[in-house]
């Protein structure tokens, strides 16, 4: 099974299906302090975030393509959109 003073990916690998939804699905996760996920320190340490980095990219590239927008009687809802759209499936395929 799993040991928590080992990393967790490295033994995620060897789990077969109902062991890993075994794991997964028990709530002794809710009690423990947050497990190690890689060996090495670098890997480990772009692994913890905080839930306001997620969005700051995004939101930050959003408001410097409104801030590039030369005029705005040329703008149109449906290509904002279209566009919009278009971001969100890029960004979550990256």
């Amino acid at each position: 099974m799993i040991e928590l003073d080992k990393p967790l990916m490295t033994q995620i690998w060897n789990l077969n299906h109902e062991e890993y939804l075994k794991v997964v699905n028990s709530p002794h996760w809710l009690f423990v302090e947050s497990p190690r996920f890689f060996e090495t320190d670098l890997m480990e340490s772009q692994s913890h975030n905080k839930w306001y980095h997620v969005p700051f990219i995004p939101l930050l590239l959003s408001a410097y393509m409104f801030y590039l927008v030369p005029s705005w009687q040329n703008f149109h809802l449906s290509t904002f959109i279209f566009t919009a759209l278009l971001g969100v499936i890029f960004f979550s395929l990256v």
